[in-house]
């Protein structure tokens, strides 16, 4: 999972609206929007909404899964045991105008899926849920390793756009397309997970992706961005089946996505996160 659901060069669909609101002689966009940014902030805090930052380029091994094997432990912390980084309360309310760092948080998806595997009882369902967590915390800290370890010998992606397929096939074409979401500078980002759907062959996730991409990425991924040396945050709406076959391995990610082409919000330099501009430090 990352903002490769999109290619670049194609143009995105705007998404639908949010619904109506039943008050009388409000504007509706406005409503809207605050009601929102309110219901975000109780589930942020309700879910446990923290901002992992880890300690250092290297990824510690994902031990901290492994104490979500029992229900009981699971349901006492859904992140119990996941301490090789530090987990602290958020320091923004993710509106505009907080500093953008306080409003990424890169550990949100698996932290999310942590607290539907705290609630699950299905013994597969829970090894799933499991193996899907330590793909998207390999994904944070840019562990190709790790995250190859999350999937079958051979995985198959196939990521949907457009009626068309652009995903990679196979072990050597996935390295590959991480390898180069890292050089693109594109790692960076939040998936905000609002919905989980389990079954025995199917994890379903639903929710907003928010991702750091310079201009020219941005604008060749179809974004309307005047700067192409500036850099900006964009959000895509992201649907993603994470197939898993009998033996209960992840077999890749079957993908589909849209965004609006001027959701785009360009950042300032002073508010670019640590994480961030750590990927031009080392270059």
């Amino acid at each position: 999972m990352t903002s490769m659901h999109q290619s670049p060069g194609t143009g995105g669909a705007r998404p639908i609206g949010a619904g109506c609101n039943p008050c009388v002689g409000l504007d509706r966009g406005a409503a809207w929007r605050e009601f929102r940014a309110t219901w975000l902030k109780i589930r942020a805090f309700g879910l446990g909404f923290a901002i992992f930052r880890p300690g250092g380029a290297k990824f510690a091994p994902l031990t901290g899964l492994a104490s979500l094997q029992t229900p009981e432990a699971s349901r006492a912390s859904p992140t119990a045991g996941m301490s090789d980084g530090t987990i602290e309360p958020p320091t923004g309310t993710g509106k505009r105008g907080d500093a953008v760092a306080a409003s990424i948080d890169q550990s949100l998806s698996w932290h999310t899926v942590g607290e539907r595997l705290a609630r699950t009882e299905n013994p597969r369902h829970r090894k799933m849920l499991q193996t899907l967590a330590g793909h998207l915390r390999a994904e944070e800290h840019q562990s190709l390793d790790l995250l190859l370890g999350t999937l079958v010998p051979e995985p198959e992606y196939h990521l949907w756009r457009n009626g068309a397929d652009y995903g990679p096939k196979g072990a050597a074409a996935v390295r590959g397309f991480y390898t180069e979401l890292v050089e693109s500078k594109r790692g960076i980002l939040e998936y905000a997970i609002e919905r989980i759907v389990v079954d025995d062959d199917n994890i379903v996730t639903e929710g907003t992706i928010r991702a750091y991409q310079q201009g020219t990425v941005a604008r060749g991924f179809g974004f309307n961005v005047p700067d192409l040396d500036a850099t900006y945050l964009v959000p895509y709406r992201a649907v993603i089946f994470w197939p898993f076959n009998a033996a209960g391995e992840m077999l890749g990610e079957d993908g589909y996505s849209t965004f609006d082409p001027d959701s785009a919000e360009r950042i300032p330099p002073e508010d670019l996160p640590e994480a961030y501009l750590a990927q031009f430090a080392t270059n």
